[in-house]
């Protein structure tokens, strides 16, 4: 495994791209608990700007300025107009803003 800051590189994995941000999803065990979760990593096309968190899903989210938001959900809930469902867990907007 190969982890820095309780991120597993190697599990990281592409959930898709949208309006030029591109999601990633990596497993990841909080150092200072050894409790599991996951993280999201944002990054914006064609510039060096990224965005991650890293938690407890559902309801992980992160927002940044150049790369929008993303939020963990569950698989039944509701999706607001301005959000798109990427994955069965997963939310997006690219235009988010913090």
């Amino acid at each position: 495994m190969n982890s820095e800051g309780g991120i597993d590189a190697d599990s990281s994995r592409l959930a898709g791209s949208l309006g030029g941000t591109t999601y990633y999803l990596a497993d990841f065990v909080n150092p200072d608990t050894g409790v599991p979760g996951i993280c999201l990593i944002l990054v914006a096309a064609d510039t060096e700007f990224s965005n991650s968190a890293c938690g407890n899903a559902p309801g992980l989210a992160t927002v940044g300025s150049e790369t929008g938001g993303a939020t963990i959900v569950e698989a039944s809930d509701s999706v607001s107009a301005d959000w798109t469902r990427l994955t069965d867990f997963l939310i997006v907007n690219p235009d988010a803003r913090p």
